[in-house]
């Protein structure tokens, strides 16, 4: 299996919500997922990231070409072209998740 997290904050004076909102809109329009979260910073922990990232997105897939398939789907790009250009900072990490793990 295959997780794909991505992170990011908006530019002061875009809505958070709104983006995150629309984004979330990829669960129900884009087929091959497995898994799929989506939301708003919530901690205060130490460990925290002092406010470099407010949202976050984790997706699961089969296999990696699954997930190209994701990312070039064309709801992926239609939703991704609205709000890119909100977003303040992002980042992406992809990795499998192997049942050896523990994960």
């Amino acid at each position: 299996m295959i997780r794909h997290i991505f992170l990011w904050s908006v530019k002061e004076g875009e809505n958070g919500d709104a983006v995150l909102a629309r984004l979330g809109e990829l669960e129900h329009r884009v087929p091959g997922l497995r898994g799929f979260t989506i939301g708003e910073h919530e901690g205060e922990s130490p460990n925290a990231s002092a406010g470099t990232w407010q949202y976050a997105l984790t997706c699961d897939f089969d296999s990696f070409e699954d997930l190209d398939r994701y990312q070039n789907h064309p709801e992926h790009q239609q939703i991704v072209d609205e709000v890119g250009g909100s977003y303040l900072d992002w980042v992406v990490l992809d990795y499998s998740i192997d049942s050896g793990t523990g994960a």
